[in-house]
């Protein structure tokens, strides 16, 4: 089970309802104890999305934040952005790749697109995965 706000930062949402949500263990851990409120000092949950800096899977749906691609996760809103660097979404498709860990920015993405657009080259397994994707 995940807090979404920390128990670290604030022990006092550690059993509220809403501060709780399943999440794979890579995602928790590389969430941490990251600070998620765009109010930290507040004292109250919070009751509505746009209070937190992360995509909240109670007050919110992931598809109006985050887009996923062939390959990837890309942000289309703060919270997504945010949700996908700090829980670094994309690392699986960097360890498919053999990139290196962690993909927490755009360059990742850029690559994919590029190749996938005909305007790039991707080293190695990733140019043959997007190359058999193509031709399938």
């Amino acid at each position: 089970t995940e807090q979404i706000v920390p128990r670290k930062t604030h022990p006092g949402f550690m059993f509220t309802p809403q501060n709780l949500a399943l999440a794979c263990p890579d995602c928790n851990g590389r969430k941490a104890s990251k600070q998620t409120l765009v109010a930290p000092d507040t004292s109250a949950y919070p009751s509505t999305g746009d209070a937190f800096l992360v995509v909240h899977p109670h007050f919110e749906n992931y598809d109006e934040h985050i887009e996923m691609g062939d390959f990837v996760y890309t942000g289309i809103s703060d919270r997504g952005e945010w949700t996908v660097i700090n829980c670094d979404l994309n690392r699986l498709a960097g360890r498919a790749f053999g990139w290196p860990d962690p993909i927490a920015d755009e360059r990742f993405e850029d690559l994919v697109d590029d190749v996938f657009d005909g305007d790039g080259a991707a080293p190695g397994i990733i140019q043959a995965t997007i190359e058999s994707e193509l031709n399938s």
